[in-house]
């Protein structure tokens, strides 16, 4: 990595605190000369950096570059987009609604207008695969978090990325990011997070009617859709932020095991691979991987894999993949 983005990651991994730049310059086994220098260029790539005489250096989360849309494509598009043009600038980006919102594997996503919370977060970690994989899962932890804090209400999480309430999908989330293919970190990572506040009019698409909900009967519980959304999308990124730049990597985890509502049930596997089978024995080339076997969460681990026991009591840890609950 490239004395920058070291000397980034510290300030991130600090947020909100002073670093000195002796302290930077010994940590990185470096001058205060190239220690300055690395600070300049990463104002030139138009972080906002506060410098302070006896203090040191800081990053000021709180000028996070935001823009507002009143329709968009999609948002993660337009995230794509900035980050070609302002490499290292963290930002946020909202739409009333999205014309070409997109889900998981390829599949739409329904953004009307004027009924939910449609927004992207773009960031750059300066991390490998195995260490942004667990960003989806931070994301649902501070939707959730968000949504307590703004509205009042207590939502679940459905491994990976659904926030569910009162058993209907009212949150997806969407994470994509660029890897360099010299050193296979990340350019930058964005995670596209859309809340149903409100049912639109008419009801829901026909194909997702009887999975899809919102967090109220209409738009207006306490206050204006604009007040909501302000309110929400401002505790989403306050309550993102936290855990992203908390010096426990971890920290989302707790909140996120607790907020489950697939441990100690039974789910359908509906996608896997041998590549998320851990520790099965009875896992053989036999097996037909095209079925989708029913299984027993136990846990999820703290890399955020979901824990499953099979009928025959061998174990697994899926590490990507589709599941759906199932009754008894």
């Amino acid at each position: 990595m490239k004395t920058k983005d070291l000397i980034l990651d510290i300030l991130k991994r600090n947020a909100g605190s002073y670093i000195s730049g002796q302290r930077l310059a010994e940590e990185l086994n470096i001058s205060r000369a190239a220690v300055w220098k690395a600070i300049n260029s990463l104002k030139n790539d138009g972080l906002n950096i506060e410098g302070v005489t006896n203090k040191g250096y800081r990053i000021v989360t709180g000028r996070l570059k935001v823009f507002n849309y009143n329709e968009a494509a999609s948002t993660n598009d337009l995230a794509k987009e900035f980050a070609l043009s302002h490499p290292d600038t963290d930002a946020v980006f909202v739409a009333d609604c999205q014309t070409k919102g997109r889900g998981r594997r390829g599949r739409s996503f329904f953004s009307p207008g004027s009924t939910g919370l449609y927004m992207s977060l773009l960031i750059h970690p300066k991390a490998d695969a195995s260490k942004t994989a667990h960003l989806t899962c931070l994301a649902a932890a501070a939707v959730c978090d968000a949504i307590e804090e703004a509205c009042g209400i207590q939502t679940q999480i459905k491994w990976v990325n659904d926030i569910y309430y009162r058993n209907k999908k009212i949150c997806g989330i969407l994470t994509e990011g660029q890897a360099s293919l010299e050193d296979g970190l990340f350019s930058y990572v964005i995670v596209g997070i859309g809340i149903n506040l409100c049912a639109p009019e008419g009801g829901f698409p026909d194909d997702i009617k009887n999975k899809a909900g919102a967090l109220f009967k209409d738009c207006a519980p306490n206050g204006s859709v604009s007040d909501i959304k302000n309110m929400l999308c401002n505790s989403i990124i306050k309550n993102f932020f936290k855990y992203y730049n908390s010096s426990d990597e971890k920290s989302f985890l707790s909140r996120y095991k607790e907020r489950s509502m697939l441990i100690g049930k039974h789910v359908e596997i509906l996608s896997h691979s041998r590549k998320n089978m851990l520790e099965r024995s009875s896992f053989s080339a036999d097996t037909d991987e095209n079925q989708n076997p029913r299984v027993l969460v136990t846990g999820i681990d703290d890399s955020c894999r979901l824990l499953v026991r099979y009928p025959d009591g061998s174990a697994a840890a899926l590490s990507s993949g589709e599941v759906s609950a199932v009754p008894l």
